[in-house]
């Protein structure tokens, strides 16, 4: 449609207490500067390596070695039980949108005949 098509006439201002802008939209989360500087630092040379964290092949054990470092600090920051088991899945808001009809059907159904 054309209103989701067109740019919002967003107004950012500085916070005071940190001398940022900080954007208070839906979407994209402020990090703290710190985060941002590391991210920067890492993402064309990740550890030394010469390679981008971003060019990464999944199949990779530096890949795994990211993700399974990000798992492990999920579970620390969040306290979840080994019982449980965390996912990563690309997609953002309509992946979620998807998986809500296909939660609430519960069991085998034709549009999802594993259960």
């Amino acid at each position: 449609s054309k209103v989701a098509d067109a740019p919002l006439d967003v107004k950012y201002a500085e916070v005071p207490a940190t001398g940022r802008v900080m954007n208070l939209s839906a979407g994209n989360a402020a990090l703290p500067i710190e985060v941002l500087e590391r991210a920067q630092k890492e993402f064309a040379n990740w550890k030394g390596k010469s390679i981008s964290v971003a060019e990464l092949g999944y199949r990779t054990g530096w890949f795994h070695e990211v993700q399974d470092a990000t798992e492990t600090k999920f579970k620390e920051m969040l306290d979840i039980p080994d019982t449980h088991e965390i996912f990563f899945f690309n997609g953002g808001a309509t992946l979620q949108f998807a998986a809500i009809p296909m939660n609430l059907m519960g069991g085998a159904q034709p549009t999802n005949p594993t259960g």
